[in-house]
């Protein structure tokens, strides 16, 4: 499903301040697996979310996703990555506080190629799958923190991934919210999606099939 062999990534790479983020990750998830990666702050988990999502570039190494080789692409062809075979969720949400539930989750849709029908069908159909139908049209910032992951969560499958990435998903929520978000995310899991978080919280993490730690750009069995 997923693979990356050898993967490095260096910020400010040539300067005096270069900074080697990911030191040969080798990594293989596959398809269906819920996978937390952990580690410290500073340890390299949010530069390996980014080059797992696409956002951020590597200088060496291959990485493939099903049969698709990240390495080769172009910009277009890794945005069309981004919005359709990814679904990212952000610990802050990342959400347009004046607009709508429902109109943020059609975000996305408005990136899709070629254009979906029926979005607005779409959209309510991904507000009900994680439980809220009764906050379509109400905007963002009335909203509860947990009822934004849940946005978040819905934006975030509308366009049908094979791979939701979480970084901090429960990082901004109480414990019993947290928990709430999490059996979310593992019914979808049993219902054939992958999913990968990452997390510094160690009960979230062993809600998952396995552990992944990252030390100093690393990767090793937790």
């Amino acid at each position: 499903m997923l693979m990356m062999k050898n993967i490095h990534k260096t910020y400010h790479a040539g300067k005096p301040n270069a900074f080697e983020a990911l030191k040969g990750i080798d990594l293989e998830i596959e398809e269906g697996e819920m996978v937390a990666i952990i580690g410290k702050s500073g340890a390299g988990k949010s530069t390996l979310l980014h080059v797992i999502a696409c956002i951020d570039s590597f200088e060496c190494g291959t990485y493939q996703i099903g049969k698709l080789s990240v390495d080769s692409m172009n910009e277009h062809n890794l945005a069309e990555i981004r919005n359709e075979l990814i679904g990212l969720v952000m610990q802050d949400f990342a959400l347009i506080e004046d607009f709508t539930a429902l109109d943020n989750i059609l975000l996305p849709l408005e990136f899709a190629s070629p254009k979906k029908k029926n979005r607005r069908d779409l959209a309510r159909n991904a507000l009900q799958e994680v439980g809220l139908t009764e906050c379509a049209n109400k905007r963002v910032s009335y909203l509860s923190g947990g009822q934004k992951q849940r946005v978040a969560i819905a934006r975030a499958i509308i366009n049908d991934p094979a791979v939701i990435l979480a970084d901090e998903p429960t990082g901004a929520l109480d414990s019993k919210t947290a928990q709430e978000i999490m059996d979310l995310l593992k019914s979808m899991n049993h219902r054939g999606k992958t999913i990968i978080i990452v997390t510094h919280d160690m009960e979230i993490a062993r809600q998952c099939d396995r552990m992944i730690e990252i030390v100093d750009g690393q990767l090793r069995n937790a």
